[in-house]
């Protein structure tokens, strides 16, 4: 029975710091309220796309990157999400950079990133 319970009690404090690690990421996202609170797409597929490591065309990237993402969703919020994904090791580096809750609209979001 104390075995039981202890199990439990670690099963909580687990599901507990999963919740603070996502409350704690929403603190420190740089994308606006409004946006955090669009809901997801269920179903949001991988982009059949080539990662950008910097060596490429950033235009052709972001084209690719739009077109492959139009075919899912209208979502902003799946389109922040799904960007940093194509991004090869760039994304840590500039998502660090952006000033909190300040990206309104994924053009802005672009703009941010072309420059």
């Amino acid at each position: 029975m104390v075995e039981e319970l202890l199990r439990r009690i670690q099963q909580l404090e687990s599901r507990h710091k999963a919740h603070d690690r996502r409350e704690s990421h929403k603190e420190r996202t740089p994308f606006s309220k409004e946006i955090e609170l669009e809901p997801l797409p269920r179903k949001l597929k991988v982009l059949n796309i080539p990662q950008y490591n910097g060596d490429s065309d950033l235009y052709d990237h972001l084209d690719a990157f739009n077109v492959q993402i139009d075919l899912q969703t209208s979502s902003s919020l799946a389109r922040f999400w799904a960007f940093p994904t194509t991004l090869g090791d760039i994304p840590p580096a500039w998502l660090r950079r952006l000033h909190l809750h300040n990206i309104c609209s994924w053009e802005e979001c672009q703009r941010i990133f072309i420059n």
